[in-house]
């Protein structure tokens, strides 16, 4: 990531990180805010279905 990448796209930068940790970790689930699309990027980075909590006191 360089200093001029844009920190608002959340769905980009987690993908990346969990393609990064995928050959040692497998998630099934993940928590965000309740407004994030973090949990898109975590999604299309996985072969299997993940459950999407929601932190409503984010």
């Amino acid at each position: 990531m360089s200093e001029s990448d844009p920190i608002g796209d959340e769905g980009r930068w987690s993908e990346i990180v969990a393609r990064n940790i995928s050959n040692e970790v497998q998630v099934t689930g993940y928590t965000g805010d309740g407004d994030s699309r973090s949990h898109a990027g975590v999604s299309k980075a996985s072969e299997h279905t993940n459950l999407h909590f929601k932190d409503i006191r984010h």
